[in-house]
């Protein structure tokens, strides 16, 4: 009997070694988690080099959007009342700055004559138009589409009347990944910008006509 508990007491690990093990095994638990993947929004390529001359400016802004896309993680759709918080997958700067960023690179691109910008600049004496948009929907549902919908409005000179539109919009998902989610959002942004771009010509070959002066 004596030998044979002789026998076992070395199998018998004292209590501090048993904790280091489960902490240690915890830890490498820990670090072979998935890593944490980061995403941006992508402007229409450029096409015009050095050969922009602005004959006017945009001022973009504001642009809001749903609060729910107010946070780093990207939100998919899990059903008509459910979302999915990825935590894994991040955006590498707030959407919030990230839209009106590549909305006004892409007009800056579609609209040759403009200078197109997110924030206000010195004065230069040319015209002054704004672009003003809000983001209603912007759902994303993988291996499916990214929908979009937004209120816009374009305006001219002060004293003119804005052109206001509604665009829905949906870019297809048609292969499984997070990345191709990503690129169907880039897509829905470029289609917006096209639309936005499309009124401004139109408002831009009208001749502007004054608002209305207020009886006396």
């Amino acid at each position: 009997m004596e030998q044979q508990r002789r026998l076992c007491l070395p199998w018998r690990l004292p209590a501090a070694l048993v904790a280091a093990t489960l902490l240690v095994t915890t830890m490498t638990g820990c670090s072979r988690s998935p890593p944490v993947v980061f995403y941006t929004l992508t402007e229409i390529p450029s096409t015009m080099g050095s050969s922009k001359v602005p004959t006017f400016e945009i001022l973009v802004g504001p642009v809001i959007l749903p609060e729910i896309l107010d946070r780093p993680q990207l939100v998919t759709r899990a059903g008509d009342n459910r979302v999915t918080v990825l935590q894994q997958q991040v955006w590498a700067a707030p959407l919030k700055s990230e839209v009106p960023r590549v909305l006004a690179a892409n007009l800056n691109q579609l609209l040759p004559d403009a200078a197109v910008t997110v924030e206000p600049q010195p004065a230069t004496g040319r015209p002054l138009w704004r672009v003003a948009v809000e983001i209603q929907r912007f759902d994303a549902t993988p291996g499916s589409a990214v929908s979009l919908e937004a209120v816009w409005s374009v305006q001219g000179a002060p004293g003119t009347e804005a052109k206001i539109g509604y665009s829905v919009l949906q870019e297809p998902v048609s292969v499984p990944g997070y990345d191709a989610l990503v690129t169907a959002h880039t897509a829905a942004i470029a289609a917006l910008s096209r639309e936005i771009a499309a009124a401004t010509r139109v408002l831009r070959s009208t001749p502007a006509v004054p608002a209305p002066k207020a009886a006396k």
